[in-house]
């Protein structure tokens, strides 16, 4: 629910549940919302403070959300580097790749590409 409200541009909504203890999130869940909504508010030192946060919840065992984050966040260096380590270590969320909404400022580079091509989704 809280991605759709981000990607529905309803940001403040967003962060509103996000923050709110009663949204069934994950402590981890929770910061990638956060990272999200903060950063689309134009919060971004307390979009970072998520970002970390998660990243020290979750290590590299979330790469794939990782790579969402920074592409939101505009640093497509980070973003296609968490994509590749997403593709080495099999994410699970991986078959998102082509619909991902949150991809999308990264989904020209010629790296996303070649991850996109080496899956080998059906056409």
């Amino acid at each position: 629910m809280t991605q759709i409200l981000i990607a529905s541009g309803r940001f403040e909504q967003a962060r509103k549940a996000c923050e709110s203890r009663s949204t069934p999130l994950d402590e981890d869940d929770r910061h990638y919302c956060l990272a999200l909504a903060y950063h689309a508010l134009s919060l971004q030192a307390d979009a970072e403070r998520e970002l970390e946060l998660f990243k020290a919840t979750d290590r590299d065992a979330a790469a794939y959300f990782y790579a969402e984050i920074y592409a939101q966040f505009g640093n497509k260096a980070s973003a296609l580097h968490w994509l590749a380590e997403a593709e080495r270590t099999h994410d699970a969320a991986l078959p998102e790749l082509r619909v991902d909404l949150f991809l999308d400022p990264i989904r020209n580079e010629p790296e996303f590409k070649a991850i996109e091509a080496r899956l080998d989704f059906p056409p």
